[in-house]
């Protein structure tokens, strides 16, 4: 019997990886090549889109789910937005009974809670951000424009 040596061993993983798989009862069928995978695309487009409508949780008061809750201030055919998400709140507003957005505020700067705010600015609604981060509502691309890197 022979050695068992390193030397021994790769020679026979060698021989074992230069054999093609044979189907036999004992062995099973030999194994199938694994479904191709999608190439991977350096950025990818969220498809998130928010479903259904605004829930009523009081009142004057309704919950929209979008990339963020948003939260819907009734009063009469105006309102208030707590953050505003996509924007497609502005979609369901006449389903409320609301013609007219006084305010969008936001509690704070991430993405997800001003992405559409875009839409706002095309409709003229006022928006109000805390004071410590207006610059980055300001002037989004000045983050990015005034990083250092490392390499």
């Amino acid at each position: 019997m022979p050695r068992a040596t390193r030397r021994n061993f790769l020679k026979s993983a060698g021989v074992a990886a230069a054999v093609p798989p044979v189907a036999t009862p004992a062995l099973g069928a030999p194994a199938r090549p694994a479904a191709q995978k999608p190439e991977k695309k350096a950025y990818r487009r969220s498809t998130f889109a928010p479903s259904g409508a605004p829930r009523q949780l009081s009142d004057s008061l309704y919950l929209f789910e979008d990339t963020c809750n948003v939260y819907v201030i009734r009063d009469g055919s105006s309102a208030v937005l707590i953050d505003f998400g996509s924007g497609k709140v502005l979609d369901h507003l006449r389903e409320l009974g609301i013609s007219k957005v006084d305010w969008i505020l936001h509690t704070h700067h991430h993405r997800d809670q001003c992405q559409g705010d875009y839409k706002a600015v095309e409709r003229g609604i006022p928006i109000a951000v805390p004071a410590h981060e207006r610059h980055l509502f300001a002037d989004a691309e000045n983050f990015w424009r005034n990083r250092r890197v490392f390499h």
